[in-house]
């Protein structure tokens, strides 16, 4: 291998870039450095490994979820199902939902609980995170739709309740670091 082909295949390595995006980064301005298709969010972090590739890491942190509108929270620790293996996944390999978490899966206009071992509460958003519609305890082995609904944030059965959501209410979604 001649000194010309290393020189080209160091450069290639070098502006290969894994694009990693997540769910908060879609409005924030491209990193000059970078590919103007890569999008870094607030946790991101640009790394140059041994091989000289440049890679961005993304930390997907729990979110807490507040109805505005009330003034309670709903969550102080869901996760986000942001990616389609997360989406299909769902709560499927959990044994059950702790109080605190949820699970924000977007987008989604439905959900099914097929296979889950415990019931859930159901809440359906639209894109500015207005409740559509709400579901207490939907329980193992049944469907759920809204059709005008953008996401679903899956909660412990009683939260609903407890939080007095309704339909119309303004959720608040905020990292918790």
């Amino acid at each position: 291998m001649g000194k010309h082909e290393v020189a080209r295949i160091g450069k290639a390595r070098r502006l290969r870039v894994s694009r990693i995006t997540d769910l908060y980064s879609l409005g924030n301005a491209a990193d000059s450095n970078l590919n103007s298709k890569t999008r870094l969010g607030p946790k991101s972090l640009r790394v140059r490994n041994t091989c000289g590739l440049k890679r961005v890491i993304t930390v997907i942190l729990p979110i807490r979820v507040r109805n505005r509108d009330r003034g309670t929270i709903l969550a102080e620790a869901a996760d986000v199902a942001d990616t389609s293996a997360k989406r299909k996944t769902g709560l499927l390999k959990h044994q059950s939902l702790a109080p605190g978490t949820g699970l924000w899966i977007s987008p989604c206009e439905a959900v099914h609980s097929f296979f889950m071992k415990f019931a859930i509460d159901v809440v359906y958003l639209d894109k500015k995170k207005k409740v559509r519609k709400v579901r207490r305890n939907l329980a193992p082995w049944r469907l759920s739709a809204c059709v005008t609904a953008h996401s679903v944030l899956e909660l412990p059965v009683g939260v609903i309740d407890a939080s007095r959501t309704e339909r119309g209410d303004q959720l608040d979604f905020e990292k918790v670091e």
